[in-house]
């Protein structure tokens, strides 16, 4: 199984960073974002960058990749990458505006807490919200051409890839 993934996955992967790249799903495009930053990352960078990309995308997250569906026939790698320039240019208190509020209840002495510190509290114990900032701001952001050691060697052999 693993070399199989392994043999799936596009050839010239940088060793750090965001990747990004387009593979086919049928007749559609879809776009791997590789972050092996967690799912706590994961899920911050998924939820902003549905706001980037629009209702009409639809993205989810794992532990290792983020995946974008839905979001275009062409020039949709491109588009994330801006996207995910975009969301470096963010500060703490833009990305706390697009993330939703938790309830008091959350902590234990929430109730008696001002929103604000609430608020503080969500952003930071919850969302880590500076950890992503740090990180977001220092990896690069790469695009690899989506061909994998598999279609390379389908493709030799005459074979389609998909």
């Amino acid at each position: 199984m693993l070399d199989k993934r392994i043999r799936r996955t596009p050839l010239g992967i940088p060793t750090t960073g965001l990747c990004i790249w387009e593979r086919r799903s049928g007749n559609r495009v879809e776009v791997v974002v590789l972050s092996l930053f967690g799912s706590r990352f994961n899920r911050l960078l998924t939820v902003l960058l549905s706001q980037e990309l629009g209702k009409q995308a639809k993205v989810r997250y794992s532990d290792f990749i983020v995946l974008v569906k839905n979001a275009g026939k062409d020039g949709v790698s491109q588009w994330v990458e801006e996207a995910l320039h975009a969301i470096r240019t963010l500060d703490r208190d833009a990305i706390g505006a697009r993330l939703a509020a938790l309830p008091a209840e959350t902590w234990k002495f929430g109730a008696v807490l001002p929103a604000d510190v609430l608020r503080d509290m969500a952003l930071s114990e919850h969302y880590h919200v500076e950890e992503f900032m740090e990180m977001i701001h220092r990896v690069p952001v790469s695009i690899v051409n989506g061909s994998s050691m598999e279609e390379t060697d389908m493709a030799g052999q005459g074979g389609d890839p998909s």
